[in-house]
């Protein structure tokens, strides 16, 4: 590329009859000013920009849903001030043909929509946020009360107390765990080790009692509670069951007895109702820690049974 079309191509190019003194720059020289097509109004005050929608609102003509930070040309001027802050206005039109009008509102820090469109309401909470919330007028006007004055500035003292306290307890907290991280790693990786060693064995178990009970491997199992124990002992009576009923469990029958009453030592007919079903039924119930009403009961179950 020649020198010349370098010029040109940065519009850099000066023609011969180009006067400095005349002219001043090459736009007045063009009669053109800097900004192009964007400034053909600007002998109105008006330059068009490109404008972002600063929130969510909905045209008025054909009801469409224009989203915050979509972008269009808009004509912007001047139309009003507040104190020494100018009031912005910005004109755009939608596709559908309606003339959307946004101005600045100084006063509240925010934008108005004033013609064209409406604004979609929308429920904002600062803690939600995680942000701090700026105080109203009529909190701003509380504080300009001495006295509320005061009263803020003393919860202010005492919760700057109580952070206090928190942030020292958190930095105590921080420097005895950082104290010897090789300890605390050891720690750490042996607890590890043990709750992996623990869902090994019980995902074992799980598989067996699928395999056994003829489960899908997907099913998921619920951990064994006692109370399932019981059930199961109390519904599945066998030899299992039969063993329970031990002099080991006759000794504690007896131990668990008043001194000042009867010093006979009760039978296995005692325990339960009748027959061997209803004894061991309600030994079993006896033995794993319910309630005389709950042994009895499984007793009656058994011998209905």
């Amino acid at each position: 590329m020649s020198s010349l079309a370098a010029a040109r191509a940065d519009n850099f190019y000066y023609p011969p009859n180009f006067d400095p003194k005349k002219h001043k720059s090459l736009n007045k020289y063009n009669g053109q000013h800097p900004l192009r097509e964007r400034a053909k109004k600007i002998d109105q005050g008006i330059l068009v920009i490109r404008f972002e929608v600063p929130f969510n609102i909905f045209c008025e003509k054909c009801g469409e849903h224009i989203a915050k930070g979509e972008r269009f040309n808009a004509e912007k001027k001047s139309v009003g001030n507040y104190f020494s802050t100018k009031i912005w206005q910005f004109s755009m039109h939608h596709h559908c043909g309606s003339n959307i009008i946004i101005e600045t509102d100084p006063k509240n820090a925010e934008y108005l929509v004033v013609d064209g469109a409406r604004k979609k309401v929308e429920t904002y909470s600062a803690a939600d946020a995680g942000t701090i919330e700026l105080p109203d007028e009529a909190e701003k006007e509380r504080l300009r009360n001495p006295m509320a004055k005061l009263e803020f500035t003393e919860l202010d003292r005492d919760r700057i107390q109580t952070g206090n306290a928190r942030v020292q307890s958190l930095e105590d907290h921080c420097a005895s765990v950082s104290e010897d991280p090789y300890t605390i790693n050891q720690m750490a990786r042996a607890r590890f080790r043990d709750e992996k060693r623990a869902a090994a064995a019980t995902a074992k178990e799980d598989d067996q009692v699928r395999r056994k009970m003829g489960l899908a491997q997907g099913i998921k199992l619920a951990p064994e509670t006692e109370m399932d124990r019981t059930v199961a002992a109390l519904r599945f009576r066998g030899s299992a069951v039969k063993a329970t009923i031990t002099q080991n469990q006759l000794r504690n029958t007896i131990l668990n007895q008043s001194i000042f009453g009867s010093s006979k030592i009760p039978s296995l007919s005692a325990v339960g109702g009748g027959g061997i079903q209803g004894r061991s039924a309600a030994a079993t119930a006896t033995s794993l820690g319910l309630s005389a009403s709950m042994a009895s009961t499984a007793a009656a179950a058994a011998a209905a049974a």
